[in-house]
C-alpha cells in the first residue's frame, strides 16, 4: 500500500476502458474489485472523497451490467454508506443503506443474509440518531427487537443502541415523555443480554459508561461512580 501503488491501479484501469475490445464480465467483475481495493487504500490514506468516488463506481459497474459472485455489500456498499455517515452527508448514507437492505431481503441465498441484514440496521439506526431522526431510530430499533431472531449479541447491541436513541430524544420536546425511563431500562437490557459475550466487550462498556452518564446528570453520583467503574475496567480489559 502506497500512494505511487494507488497510481497504478489508476493507470490500469484507464488502460482497460481505453481499449475498444468488448469488456467481458469476469474483467468488469475485475474492475469493480479493483475500484472497492483501491477505495479502501484511499480511504486509509485519508483521501476520502477519492475513496468515495471509487466505491461508487464500483457500484455502478457492479449494478449496470448486472454481476454476480462477489459480495458487493460488505467490500463496497457498507463502507460507502460508513464515509458518506462520517462526511455528515445522511441522505446518501440512508440510501445506500437501504439499498443493501434490499438487496439482503430480496436475493435468494445471500451469503452471510442475517449478518448483512443486522448490520444495516444498525448503521441505518446511526444515520438517523446522527441527522435527528430520533422517532425513525428508535421505531426501528423497537420493531427489529419484537419481529427478529437475533443473538444475545445482536440483542444487546441494538438495546445499546435504542438507549442512546431514547437519551437523545430526551432532548426533543416530542419525544422527552417517558425517555429518560426507557434510556436506563434499555441499558440496562443491553447489559443483561452481552454480560456473558466475551467478544462484546466494548459495547458492554459504552452500556455501562452510558448508565454512568444518565445518572451523573441526574446527580446520583455514587450510582454514577460505580457504572463508570466498570466501564473502565471493560474498557482496559
Amino acid at each position: 500500500p502506497s500512494a505511487k501503488a494507488i497510481e497504478n491501479l489508476n493507470t490500469i484501469e484507464t488502460d482497460f476502458w481505453k481499449s475498444s475490445r468488448p469488456k467481458t464480465k469476469d474483467e468488469l467483475l475485475a474492475i469493480v474489485v479493483l475500484n472497492c481495493n483501491k477505495a479502501y487504500y484511499e480511504n486509509q490514506f485519508g483521501q476520502t472523497e477519492k475513496a468515495i468516488s471509487s466505491y461508487e463506481k464500483a457500484w455502478q459497474i457492479y449494478q449496470k451490467n448486472k454481476l454476480s459472485s462477489y459480495d458487493i455489500i460488505e467490500y463496497c456498499l457498507k463502507p460507502l454508506g460508513n464515509l458518506y455517515t462520517v462526511l455528515g452527508d445522511y441522505d446518501s448514507a440512508e440510501n445506500t443503506i437501504k439499498q443493501y437492505f434490499f438487496i439482503v431481503n430480496t436475493a435468494k441465498n445471500y451469503p452471510d443474509a442475517q449478518k448483512q441484514k443486522f448490520a444495516a440496521i444498525l448503521n441505518l439506526s446511526n444515520v438517523y440518531q446522527s441527522s435527528g431522526k430520533i422517532s425513525l431510530a428508535i421505531e426501528l430499533l423497537e420493531n427489529t427487537l419484537k419481529t427478529e431472531k437475533l443473538s444475545n449479541s445482536q440483542k444487546g447491541i441494538l438495546l445499546n443502541n435504542l438507549g442512546n436513541s431514547y437519551w437523545l430524544g430526551s432532548k426533543q420536546i416530542v419525544l422527552s415523555r417517558n425517555s429518560p425511563d426507557n434510556a436506563e431500562k434499555a441499558f440496562e437490557s443491553s447489559i443483561k443480554y452481552l454480560k456473558n459475550e466475551k467478544d462484546q466487550l466494548e459495547t458492554l462498556s459504552n452500556s455501562y459508561r452510558n448508565l454512568a452518564s444518565m445518572n451523573r446528570q441526574w446527580q446520583r453520583f455514587e450510582i454514577a461512580d460505580s457504572y463508570m467503574q466498570k466501564a473502565e475496567k471493560l474498557f482496559l480489559a
